[in-house]
Order: structure tokens, then sequence, then C-alpha cells
């Protein structure tokens, strides 16, 4: 029986039928909101589930992103409401960060506070950054590092066709060589990475230059036949080796 309330006016009394509805408080928080089994485009949620009086009747999935000028402004977009107590977010950037929160709600519509907020990134697959071209000198040591960016960043390096005495770190990525004479020119390496999305393979260049000292010769006059005639070399260039260099007359004329 509904219940009823009896106005009184001055030209006499109406009854009015009303209905009373008792305020039921929202659902508790959501807690334990975890991220699990990103992909390259997905992101799997799972928390655990909320209490209510009267019974929950699902949740909502919020995606969390701030903006402003010094991006202190928080905005929830709701981006999925699920019955359960998980959700995949489909249709994602790979290799982006998301963060994300969830609220509960019951049958009357009361929504619970938004659950504290989790964060994830979309994997990404193997992108080579290290150098395509390496310059060394012969009988000198030299190195580089072979480098990638992806999600996660855990790879392994290999050398495929390495060159006598060539290292390659298989961790770090730290190629070490010392050329030879032999080696003098341009030299292609293939290098293998490995990641868990998968492997790549990048080819390096080393140019090889040599470490023999060269010299300019700087007459002092132009020679002149039955004249004494004076030179000299000079502007060694050998930044490598700063021992003493000799130098010593293969062959010539006489008197030389």
């Amino acid at each position: 029986m509904l219940p009823t309330e009896k106005s009184m006016y001055f030209a006499g009394t109406a009854d009015q039928t009303f209905t009373v509805r008792a305020l039921t408080p929202a659902p508790t928080v959501p807690a334990g909101v975890t991220v699990s089994n990103a992909t390259t485009n997905s992101i799997a949620l799972s928390w655990t589930a909320s209490s209510d009086s009267i019974g929950v009747a699902g949740y909502r999935v919020y995606r969390v992103t701030r903006t402003g000028f010094h991006s202190n402004t928080t905005v929830y977009t709701k981006v999925a409401d699920v019955v359960g107590t998980s959700a995949t977010m489909n249709g994602l950037l790979s290799g982006y960060p998301y963060q994300y929160a969830i609220s509960a709600y019951n049958a009357s519509g009361n929504e619970s506070a938004r659950s504290a907020h989790v964060s994830a990134t979309t994997l990404s697959p193997v992108v080579y950054t290290g150098p395509s071209n390496v310059n060394a000198v012969a009988n000198h040591p030299m190195s580089f590092t072979l480098s990638a960016s992806a999600n996660p960043a855990v790879f392994s390096y290999t050398a495929l066709d390495p060159a006598a005495g060539m290292t390659v770190n298989p961790t770090s990525g730290l190629v070490t060589w010392t050329p030879t004479d032999s080696d003098v020119g341009q030299n292609y390496f293939t290098y293998r990475i490995d990641h868990s999305l998968g492997s790549v393979t990048v080819v390096v260049a080393i140019n090889v230059g040599s470490n023999l000292p060269y010299a300019y010769f700087l007459p002092g006059v132009p020679a002149i036949a039955t004249k004494p005639f004076l030179g000299q070399f000079s502007q060694i260039v050998d930044p490598y080796n700063t021992s003493p260099v000799t130098f010593t007359l293969a062959s010539g004329p006489a008197g030389l």
C-alpha cells in the first residue's frame, strides 16, 4: 500500500499518494586492479569484486589522461561497461603508455569512486637504433655499440659473419675488433637482434683506414742540373702512432 498524504485547503481536503524510495549507498570501490597480458595492441585488466547492499550491477572502465599546460588536469573517459571483474582494451597503439581506473555501480545507478590508477605500455617490435657506418684504423682496437628500441627492452645480440677476432657482447651489444692491414677498405658485417616479439638483422659497414704514416715532401727550390738541391719531408701524419719516424732512401740517383 502506498503512503497517502491528506492536504487541507480553505475549500476542503484532498488525498495525495506518493512513493517513498530509500536511498542506497554506492558500491565499494574496486580494489586490486592489475594489468596483464599486454600485446602490441591490447591490455587486459582485472580487479577484485566490489560489494553493495542491493548487489553490484556492473563496472565502468575509464581511461585516464592528463591535459593542461602542465598536464595537471586529470580527464576520465569511459571506455567500457562490463558485468564481470575483467576487461580487455583492444585497438591500442603499439609501444604506447595507457592508464586506467575502475568504478562499480548498482541497480539504482549509484556509482562508486574510481579505483587507484594502473598503468601499462603496449608491446612494440624491435627497431634498430645503432650506427650503420663506422670508421676504424688498421692495427688499432675499435668498438661500437649495437642498440635497439622495443617494449620490453630486452635484447640478445649476435654477429652472423664476424671477422677474425671480432666479439659481440650478447647483452650490451658492444662490438670490439682490431682490424689488420688486410682489412683496409669497406667491410660489411651482419648482426642479428633477438627479441620476444621476433628478430631483426642489420648490416653495419666498417671503413678501415691504413695506419701507415705518410708525409708531404716540400722542396726548397726547383732542382737544377749541376746545382745543389735541398728538400725536406714534413707534416708527418699518424694520429695513432707517436713513435719516432725514420726515413730511408729506397732508391734514387747517385749522390742523393
